[in-house]
């Protein structure tokens, strides 16, 4: 029986061939990945767990930016002025850090703490913005805050800019040398 619920799960996103999925179904289907990612035997550094954990950040990184499309939060509204219905996206941040800390790669361990950080930091000032608690935020380095407010600005969330600009500064492998990743990139369906 949990085997027919396992495959239908893994049909579930081919029948999204009709349209782009909402915005829901992505946080859905990203909150999900946590959750057996967070909860499995598995180890973490296994090609399965990090396919899911590319897939489920890639989802959430979708619904981060049809949240800034569609203009959910504003830094000029207070917390009762959010749709309830509209609050859970306020975790985006969140699980999108907890999801990259999770991600192994031993060539690129500080770009995945930073821009995990970055994520961290942008629902925490998110929390702070909507006065959901009283708290200092952490101090920021120069990383953190160097798109930040040029990102909030276009109704980017800093975190996406510190994420496009972790990637763009790698460098590939020089010729003769050895990837520390095995396999080639996963695309995100």
């Amino acid at each position: 029986m949990a085997e027919s619920e396992n495959s239908s799960d893994m049909r579930q996103p081919s029948n999204s061939d009709a349209g782009p999925p909402k915005l829901s179904e992505l946080l859905d289907r990203g909150w999900k990945i946590f959750k057996e990612v967070d909860c499995t035997d598995e180890p973490l550094g296994s090609n399965s767990i990090q396919v899911r954990l590319k897939r489920g950040i890639g989802m959430l990184e979708e619904a981060s930016r049809m949240v800034a499309q569609l203009d959910l939060f504003s830094r000029n509204e207070e917390l009762e002025e959010v749709a309830t219905a509209d609050l859970k996206y306020l975790l985006l941040p969140a699980l999108l850090g907890a999801l990259t800390m999770k991600q192994t790669s031993r060539g690129n361990r500080l770009g995945i703490v930073q821009t995990a950080r970055a994520y961290f930091m942008d629902f925490l000032r998110r929390c702070k913005e909507y006065n959901i608690s009283q708290f200092e935020l952490p101090a920021s380095t120069d990383e953190d805050t160097s798109g930040f407010d040029e990102a909030s600005e276009n109704g980017l969330s800093a975190a996406m800019v510190s994420g496009f600009q972790n990637r763009q500064d790698r460098e590939p492998p020089q010729s003769g040398s050895t990837p520390s990743w095995s396999g080639s990139p996963v695309p995100i369906q």
